[in-house]
């Protein structure tokens, strides 16, 4: 999308699954249009299972989530500079999204690496420009309603969370509109005004952590992946740049065309699954072992007394985050079998 045709037709409107976005502010219209931001389009939200699991269901992109992230601060009334720092803070991201992860050996590599990131384009100039700069656009966690802290909602988790469930038919569009009604954002902090929707958020946070986060095929998926990349690496098939900078179609394609017999039987493994079965197992007989984020919200509910956390006011609710919380301590151990 080429910025001379945006700004031929203000405002630049934008569906999302919170409402049109309608936006004139130049600043947001020129990050929008920009390569960083275009090129997200082609990173696939849920990494390589997004690919081989989900089908349509999942295939929704980077790009969509980062102007969903957006849609929700900016609905929740963020200033512009928070605006800017939700639309650009998924950019770092490397091709087949945390796969990075894996790759790199480093939980939330794509934040690790947000500032570096952005100061390798032009963007600066176009912050610059507007009264802003990277450093303080990449700093994440002083914009309270993009970031919180685990357990709490933000609209990075509420996105993914409300997105996933809703593509995934967990919960309708009407349902979402509802969730939506029921936040209050004050104090920096997300509230929730009635106990039964904060259930609800939370219900769906844990059902995504049991079914898709800790889903130990999606689990191996990206292990297998960070393998076949990391030989890449090793044999100059593609360069690290490469990783951070491209989509992930131009990659795979290298791997697809290379003869290597290597990265032939990590494919293999990779987008053929049916070929083998997983079995959980203890942690001495496992061929792999996983330890993925626990990403379970534990909403903020308004009460007579104040607001509290669900896990306060609900038992059955707090059993329940408790029990998959402390699953998450202690891993995923998985065998193959042929």
């Amino acid at each position: 999308m080429e910025l001379k045709k945006i700004s031929q037709s203000l405002p630049l409107t934008i569906p999302t699954p919170y409402g049109i976005l309608s936006i004139t502010e130049p600043v947001l219209i020129e990050l929008i249009a920009h390569p960083i931001m275009q090129r997200l389009k082609k990173i696939i939200q849920c990494g390589v299972s997004g690919y081989i699991l989900w089908d349509d269901q999942l295939s929704h992109s980077r790009y969509d989530h980062s102007i969903g992230v957006f849609a929700l601060v900016r609905m929740f009334g963020a200033p512009l500079k928070e605006q800017v720092a939700a639309l650009l803070h998924d950019t770092s991201h490397t091709v087949f999204s945390h796969v990075g992860d894996f790759l790199f050996k480093q939980e939330a590599y794509q934040d690790s690496i947000h500032t570096w990131y952005l100061k390798q384009s032009d963007i600066e100039k176009i912050l610059e420009r507007h009264g802003y700069s990277i450093d303080e656009i990449a700093n994440l966690e002083q914009f309270p309603r993009l970031e919180q802290h685990l357990p709490a909602i933000c609209a990075d988790r509420l996105d993914y969370t409300l997105y996933n469930a809703l593509r995934l038919n967990k919960i309708s569009q009407g349902e979402l509109n509802s969730i939506i009604d029921h936040l209050h954002f004050e104090d920096n902090k997300w509230q929730v005004t009635d106990e039964k929707i904060a259930e609800k958020i939370g219900h769906l946070s844990l059902d995504l952590n049991e079914t898709i986060y800790a889903l130990p095929l999606n689990a191996l998926l990206y292990k297998l992946t960070a393998q076949a990349l990391s030989h890449a690496l090793e044999i100059g098939l593609i360069k690290t740049e490469e990783i951070h900078f491209k989509t992930d179609e131009i990659i795979l394609e290298k791997l697809r065309t290379s003869n290597n017999p290597r990265i032939k039987e990590l494919l293999k493994q990779i987008f053929n699954p049916a070929d083998y079965k997983l079995r959980i197992v203890s942690q001495e007989d496992a061929h792999h072992s996983f330890y993925p984020k626990f990403r379970g919200i534990d909403p903020l509910v308004k009460t007579e007394s104040g607001f509290k956390r669900l896990t306060m006011i609900n038992s059955d609710y707090a059993k329940k985050y408790e029990a998959l919380k402390k699953n998450f301590t202690l891993g995923l151990h998985v065998k193959i079998d042929s």
